[in-house]
């Protein structure tokens, strides 16, 4: 995370001590989140976290019980806050038309085209004339290979390309922070690096991205911080490198020693030291 001082960008994005639960079923609890302007945030856990829960509260896909969230120049309280105010609709579209998201389940439209689903969102929420929206979506295409699948519908494309397509969906809504909710989980094995080299891309093109992730390797790499959630709560958060090599909490040791043994057999090699708090070699 870029270094608080008085220089440093005002966060984009801050959670303070969000609650949200389903029924009587807690889903996060006290959880908070600072994000600055160009910083890359991945969040790691296992399973049931609520990594993805988290992510949806970000741009109000969830509306959240407790706590308050700032995002942009929005502010919002959790319902059962004292003197909360459910937001507007313009509120909303205008949170999610900045705040974009790639979900796991890449979620295009099976009866519209490639461009089609690209093109959808800049004219029907932007207003922006169909040629205009078609040109910058073919323009979008051709940056993540695809272009020549602009015709095609979703079910001709693989795993790969229909998340391309997803990523090129939210792009060109010209948003300011792009949320990817587990964007490989769904993939092949074979089909996992095609996504990710775009989203390293946007990474080093200074997009500031919030990234639930089981990818530790590509996490360490493209993240500046770190976040490791487990049962509902942030466990520990702080610079990619450290958290993952040298994390402070046991309850985080614990998760990566068993992700990383699940991971060496595919690969070839033991877990790393971090797992046990050393340094990685």
């Amino acid at each position: 995370m870029p270094p608080a001082t008085e220089d440093a960008p005002e966060p984009v994005i801050e959670a303070s001590r969000l609650c949200k639960r389903f029924g009587r079923n807690a889903v996060l609890e006290d959880v908070d989140l600072r994000v600055r302007l160009g910083e890359v945030v991945a969040i790691i856990g296992p399973s049931g976290a609520g990594k993805s829960t988290f992510l949806r509260c970000l741009n109000h896909l969830h509306a959240f019980e407790r706590g308050r969230l700032r995002v942009l120049e929005h502010e919002l309280r959790g319902t059962e806050e004292p003197g909360y105010a459910r937001p507007t609709s313009a509120t909303l579209t205008e949170i999610r038309t900045h705040v974009g998201m790639v979900f796991q389940t890449f979620n295009l439209f099976p009866h519209l085209t490639v461009l089609e689903n690209v093109t959808l969102g800049p004219t029907e929420v932007r207003r922006l004339p169909r040629a205009q929206a078609e040109d910058l979506a073919l323009q979008l295409l051709a940056r993540v290979g695809l272009r020549e699948k602009a015709r095609a519908y979703p079910r001709r494309l693989s795993g790969g390309q229909q998340q391309r397509v997803a990523i090129c969906r939210a792009l060109a809504m010209q948003p300011r922070v792009l949320l990817f909710d587990e964007p490989t989980s769904m993939l092949d094995p074979e089909l996992v690096g095609e996504v990710l080299a775009v989203i390293r891309e946007l990474a080093e093109e200074g997009m500031t991205m919030v990234l639930a992730t089981h990818e530790m390797s590509f996490a360490r790499d493209v993240a500046d911080t770190v976040v490791f959630m487990a049962d509902r709560r942030v466990v520990e958060s702080g610079p990619a490198v450290q958290v993952l090599t040298e994390p402070r909490e046991g309850r985080t040791r614990v998760f990566l020693r068993r992700v990383l043994e699940r991971a060496a057999p595919a690969v070839g090699e033991a877990a790393p030291a971090a797992a046990e708090g050393g340094t990685r070699g």
